[in-house]
C-alpha cells in the first residue's frame, strides 16, 4: 500500500513538474532549458550568480527575440525585451499590469506591507495618492537644509579617517541613514560619530537586510507566500522603531519643536485620517526602501565611476566650483542642482553601468495577447503571445542598459549620452521603473545623492584602491546589486 502511495506520488510529481516546466514550449515562446526544482535559476541556489545577472545573460542570448521564456524555480516567468512591449506594460495597457510581484500581509507585517512597493490595486492607489504630496519639489526644498548639515557631517567624518581607505558603500550608507534618521524620524542618527554602527544603523539594518532577503526569496518561491504568510520585519524592530516616532510627536506636539520634514507630513496626515502610530510609523519607514539602501548604493557607484574616469571628477569639480562662483552665498541652491547638466549626466550614466536594482516586475491580472510590432521593433522576430493572467512580466533594466543596439560601447563610462537633448534610449532608461508606479521617493533620493556627490568631489580627490577587487562580485539572494568584497576608495583633502 505505501509503495503504490508513493508511486502515485512521484507519478504526479513528475507530471505536475513536466506540465509546468514545458508552460513556454506549448505556448511557443523560446528560452532556455529549465532544471527540474531550480528553473534557470540553478546558479543562484549555488550562490555564483545573482538572479539579475542570469536575466541579463538570457537577454543578451535570445537578442533576436522581442520575450522570452524563463522560469524562476518551477514557475513561468516572461523576459520582455521588446521595448515598445514595456512602454506597453508600463503605460497604455498598465491596466492589465498593475502590481509588482510581491505578496506581504499587511496584518501580519504593518511595516513592510505599508509600503506602495508591494501594495496592490486600491490599497497601493489610495496609499500611493496620500503619500505623494509629501514627495513635491517644495517638500523636498524644506528638507535641503537638513541635508546641508549632513554634508557638513560627511566632509568631517572622511576627514577623522586621516590616510585612511574607506569602503564606500558603508560610507554611502552612513549618509543617507543620516538624512533619513533626520527627515522621516525627526532624530540625530549618529551614524558618523564613531567607526562602529550606531544604534540607528543597527535597528535600520536589522529592518532592511531580512526583507530584501525575504522578498527575494518570495519571488524565486511564490509558493511559499501562497501557502503561508511570513513576516519580513522583525516584532522588536517593529516595536522599537514605533517607539522612536512615538517619543518623537510626544516632544512635538508638546511645543517643544515644530520641524519642516517629512515625519511632520506624516503627522499632519495622521491627525487627518486618525492614524495610529503604528501607521504613521509605517509610512516614515518607507523612507528606508528608497531613502537609506537605494540611494546609498547609486551614490558609491557613483563615486567609483568617478574615481575611474578623472577627467569627468575634474569636470565635476570645475561644475561645483562655477555654481558656487555665481551664488550671493556661494554654495550650490536646491535649484541648481537640476541645472548641473554635467554632473547629472555622470550620475545618470553611472545609474545605466551599474544599475542598483536588475530588473522589475508586473503581473499580468488579464487575458492579453501581445504581438510585435514591426514599427519600433525592426530588429526582433514578429511573434504573438497569449498572456494568461497571473503571468509575471520580468522588466530587464541592466540587460536593456546594457544593449549595444541602444547604448553604443555598453560597457564604457561615457556621461556624455546624457547630454544630448534628444536621447534615443528614453524608451529603455528606467531608472526609477516607469508608468504608474515609478518610484515615489525618487525625488528625495536623487537629492540627497546630488548633495552628497557634490560635497564630496568639491573636497577630495577620489581615486580607486588597490583593495577594490574587480570585476565586482554581487551578493547572492538579494534583489539590490551590492558589490560582496565593498568599493575601496581614497579620499585626499584638496587644499
Amino acid at each position: 500500500m505505501i509503495s503504490m502511495l508513493f508511486t502515485i506520488f512521484l507519478v504526479t510529481l513528475v507530471y505536475y513538474l513536466r506540465r509546468k516546466l514545458t508552460y513556454w514550449n506549448r505556448k511557443r515562446v523560446p528560452g532556455p532549458t529549465p532544471w527540474p526544482f531550480f528553473g534557470n535559476i540553478f546558479q543562484s541556489f549555488t550562490k555564483k550568480k545573482t538572479v539579475g545577472q542570469i536575466f541579463r545573460k538570457i537577454y543578451s542570448k535570445y537578442d533576436q527575440w522581442p520575450v522570452v521564456g524563463v522560469y524562476r524555480t518551477h514557475d513561468p516567468v516572461l523576459l520582455v525585451r521588446d521595448p515598445e512591449f514595456i512602454s506597453r506594460i508600463f503605460v497604455k495597457d498598465s491596466k492589465y499590469f498593475y502590481n509588482n510581484d510581491f505578496c506581504v500581509d499587511p496584518e501580519l507585517d504593518p511595516l513592510q506591507g505599508a509600503s506602495p512597493f508591494v501594495q496592490k490595486d486600491e490599497q497601493w492607489k489610495e496609499t500611493r495618492t496620500m503619500l505623494s504630496p509629501g514627495f513635491t519639489s517644495g517638500k523636498m526644498k524644506s528638507l535641503f537644509y537638513l541635508i546641508e548639515t549632513v554634508d557638513r557631517k560627511l566632509s568631517k567624518y572622511i576627514d577623522s579617517q586621516k590616510g585612511k581607505t574607506l569602503e564606500t558603500q558603508n560610507l554611502c550608507r552612513r549618509y543617507t541613514l543620516e538624512n533619513v534618521a533626520l527627515s522621516a524620524f525627526g532624530i540625530d542618527g549618529r551614524c558618523f560619530e564613531s567607526t562602529q554602527e550606531s544604534d540607528f544603523m543597527k535597528l535600520a539594518n536589522a529592518f532592511i537586510a531580512p526583507g530584501t532577503f525575504a522578498l527575494s526569496m518570495l519571488q524565486m518561491f511564490p509558493l511559499i507566500s501562497n501557502l503561508i504568510s511570513l513576516k519580513v520585519i522583525p516584532r522588536q524592530v517593529e516595536t522599537r522603531l514605533t517607539e522612536i516616532i512615538t517619543d518623537v510627536l510626544r516632544y512635538r506636539k508638546n511645543g517643544n519643536s515644530e520641524v519642516k520634514d517629512y515625519l511632520q507630513f506624516i503627522s499632519e496626515l495622521g491627525n487627518k485620517r486618525k492614524l495610529s502610530n503604528v501607521e504613521i510609523t509605517a509610512h516614515a519607514a518607507t523612507f528606508f526602501e528608497d531613502g537609506y539602501e537605494t540611494s546609498a548604493l547609486v551614490m558609491s557607484y557613483v563615486l567609483f565611476n568617478l574615481a575611474q574616469n578623472p577627467e569627468a571628477q575634474v569636470r565635476v569639480r570645475e561644475e561645483i566650483k562655477e555654481f558656487e562662483e555665481k551664488s550671493e552665498a556661494n554654495r550650490v541652491s536646491y535649484e541648481d542642482l537640476q541645472d548641473m547638466v554635467f554632473t547629472n549626466a555622470c550620475i545618470y550614466e553611472s545609474m545605466r553601468l551599474h544599475p542598483v536594482l536588475e530588473h522589475y516586475t508586473r503581473v499580468c491580472s488579464k487575458p492579453y495577447v501581445y504581438t510585435t510590432s514591426r514599427q519600433t521593433a525592426s530588429h526582433l522576430r514578429s511573434m504573438a503571445v497569449n498572456i494568461d493572467p497571473g503571468t509575471v512580466g520580468i522588466i530587464p533594466f541592466g540587460g536593456l542598459c546594457h544593449d549595444e543596439r541602444y547604448f553604443p560601447n555598453p560597457e564604457k563610462y561615457m556621461p556624455e549620452r546624457f547630454l544630448e537633448k534628444e536621447n534615443s534610449f528614453k524608451q529603455v532608461f528606467y531608472p526609477f521603473g516607469g508608468g504608474h508606479r515609478v518610484c515615489l521617493g525618487q525625488r528625495f533620493g536623487m537629492m540627497q545623492v546630488r548633495m552628497g556627490i557634490i560635497q564630496i568631489i568639491k573636497n577630495y580627490e577620489v581615486t580607486l584602491s588597490e583593495k577594490t577587487k574587480l570585476p565586482f562580485e554581487f551578493l547572492p539572494w538579494t534583489i539590490l546589486n551590492k558589490v560582496r568584497h565593498g568599493i575601496w576608495l581614497d579620499y585626499k583633502r584638496i587644499s
